[in-house]
């Protein structure tokens, strides 16, 4: 009886040891599965290996499969090429459940995280409160997940999500496209979301560029995995493709070679070779010579007056001496820039200019060229009441449309108190970032103070910007210094190139186009292998007419579709090739009324950088059609 009875001791001990030994093992699973909500919060601080193209296309946008539905008992499908998204869009309903387009559940929050952990990127899309506040309550006290984002076409709820849980990115989707276009800009902005998403039939790459131009990241989402829309929503420049079969993504992508954008032609302190830095003539200057956006330093006076001027003090391109927060604006116009450009040491003396001037001078330029550059703003002042006074003249102008807004955030904090005072202006960090402290600094740096990345020129390379690509971010780099400089880093695929070199840029080919072609037949319609008429527009908006070479020809309802590519020499000696969306023939049809020619033109996808109401880059199909789909 004794025997039996350590017997059965002896066997209890080792039951509750390999209980307690599995208990150790499945708590943070059981935690990451809504089991341990008792538990403290787990934090899941690495990011996601994503997946790269094997594509000649440079700098591919990153492919965002959006799970709508289960394939074969696995929310991810196997791709048999070992493709995969690198990000996957997880619909959560207000039970806290992942489902499919029909309702169906496909798994909890935990459980489908747990699959693509470490593989691809969750998007957590949420459609109404309920939702948003089980997305909240998960990343607050169940498990704090760094490389995650949150996606609605609500902008409240994305706002919502990101002010509770301030390390995840913002995603907004517009299904319709509001009538006033920077309508998009101001409230993906307020909603803290650096990604907007757009239907592929208004995706225009005159869209995708003015809204890149304003540092919000565009990601198209296809309206079919047939190869001509896969393809036309990729070449119109955006950074994403949002896809229910990313398998047709990649075998669109492993065809191209080439760019779909080209460079934003960023002026440091504007044309500073011929003009004094930061000076009325800089900006002029630049601008004539074709840039897409003005980078300009600003600092307030002690009288609450912002001046145009990089140092803090006015002795380094004046004439004059003393701290500027020191001086009133009086005192500081008793002085003039006389700093000797490069390339005109005799150019004449000038002013110190103030914001409102510069935004008057800015603003009748783009009225008389027809351009629509962008003000970069940068807040080089560490006084608390900057933004403040920056918001006054902002109100008097009238001007926020063409602005964003970059500082060195440091101690004094002003990307927290641009947030405070002005939500709707985007906004990006100056401070340093790279690929060895990429996961430390991505939310304490640019996340969680709801700003995008501006990064030293010195830090950039292919993996890094594969980095931000796939997080929805651009890469912007500063400062390059000649106009080799440029173009390497337009050979390299850089969007955002803030340069000294501005000037260097204006010849380069912006975008190719070909208007409509009506009372087409099919005789007159070019031929695959056969050439194409273009018109190559450089970034003073002068035309060229060129010949493209013709990849595909679709027949549609109202006649023909011609896809081409257009190959040229650029500034470097580099040959360069951009595609060319499709341009239409129609049968005996007339061109629809109302629309310019660069609306209704095939765009080569030559530039990311429109000026004015012309369209830029985008499409190529490809030759080949697929019948790809996610197995």
């Amino acid at each position: 009886m004794k025997r039996h009875f350590v017997k059965i001791k002896r066997h209890f001990v080792f039951v509750l040891a390999l209980i307690l030994a599995l208990g150790l093992v499945l708590i943070p699973v059981g935690n990451l599965a809504a089991v341990g909500h008792a538990a403290a919060q787990q934090k899941d601080t690495d990011i996601a290996q994503t997946h790269s193209a094997k594509t000649g296309l440079v700098a591919p946008p990153t492919v965002v499969f959006d799970v709508l539905d289960e394939h074969d008992g696995d929310v991810l499908p196997e791709d048999s090429a070992g493709n995969r998204p690198s990000n996957a869009i997880l619909h959560l309903d207000a039970e806290g459940n992942i489902v499919s387009e029909s309702g169906t559940v496909l798994g909890s929050l935990s459980e489908l995280y747990l699959q693509i952990k470490g593989k691809v990127i969750p998007v957590i899309s949420v459609s109404d409160e309920g939702g948003a506040d089980k997305l909240i309550d998960f990343l607050t006290n169940r498990i704090a997940i760094t490389d995650l984002a949150v996606h609605s076409e609500d902008a409240s709820l994305v706002k919502k999500v990101r002010t509770a849980v301030t390390s995840v990115r913002g995603i907004v989707e517009y299904r319709e496209l509001p009538e006033d276009r920077y309508t998009m800009v101001k409230e993906s902005t307020e909603a803290g979301a650096s990604v907007v998403i757009l239907p592929q039939k208004e995706a225009s790459s005159e869209m995708v560029t003015y809204l890149q131009a304003r540092f919000k990241t565009v990601w198209v989402r296809a309206e079919s995995d047939n190869p001509e829309d896969i393809a036309d929503s990729i070449y119109g420049g955006g950074y994403g493709i949002v896809t229910l079969n990313y398998t047709a993504v990649y075998d669109e992508m492993k065809e191209m070679s080439g760019y779909t954008r080209n460079i934003f032609n960023v002026a440091h302190r504007g044309e500073q070779n011929h003009n004094h830095e930061n000076s009325l003539s800089a900006v002029e200057a630049a601008m004539r010579a074709g840039v897409t956006h003005l980078e300009l330093d600003g600092h307030l006076t002690k009288d609450k007056h912002i001046i145009i001027m990089h140092d803090d003090g006015i002795g380094t391109t004046s004439n004059g001496k003393g701290d500027i927060k020191n001086m009133t604006l009086e005192e500081i116009r008793e002085y003039q820039l006389v700093d000797r450009p490069a390339l005109n040491p005799t150019a004449e003396p000038e002013k110190i200019p103030t914001l409102e001037e510069v935004i008057d001078l800015i603003r009748a330029l783009n009225e008389e060229l027809g351009t629509d550059v962008v003000l970069v703003f940068e807040i080089k002042d560490d006084q608390r009441d900057f933004v403040e006074n920056m918001k006054k003249v902002l109100d008097e102008k009238e001007f926020y449309e063409n602005l964003v807004i970059i500082t060195f955030n440091k101690d004094e904090n002003q990307l927290q108190s641009l947030r405070d005072t002005t939500p709707w202006i985007p906004t990006a960090n100056l401070d340093a970032s790279n690929t060895g402290n990429f996961k430390d600094r991505l939310v304490s740096s640019y996340v969680g103070l709801f700003a995008v990345y501006d990064v030293n020129s010195a830090n950039q390379n292919e993996t890094f910007d594969r980095l931000l690509i796939d997080r929805g971010i651009m890469p912007w780099y500063w400062t390059y210094g000649f106009s080799k400089d440029v173009y390497t880093a337009a050979k390299a695929g850089v969007l955002g190139v803030t340069n000294n070199a501005c000037e260097v840029y204006g010849d380069e080919t912006y975008y190719v186009y070909h208007d409509t072609v009506t009372n087409a037949t099919a005789d007159t319609v070019p031929a695959v292998g056969g050439k194409i008429p273009l018109k190559a527009v450089n970034y003073r908006l002068e035309e060229t007419d060129v010949e493209g070479d013709v990849i595909d020809v679709v027949t549609t309802a109202k006649g023909w579709k011609v896809f081409s590519t257009y190959t040229y020499e650029d500034g470097a000696g580099e040959s360069r090739t951009v595609y060319v969306r499709g341009v239409e023939y129609l049968k005996g049809e007339p061109a629809p009324e109302g629309l310019s020619a660069g609306a209704i033109a095939g765009i080569a996808v030559g530039s990311a950088a429109v000026v004015g109401a012309a369209v830029v880059l985008t499409v190529l199909l490809l030759r080949k059609k697929h019948s790809a789909s996610a197995k």
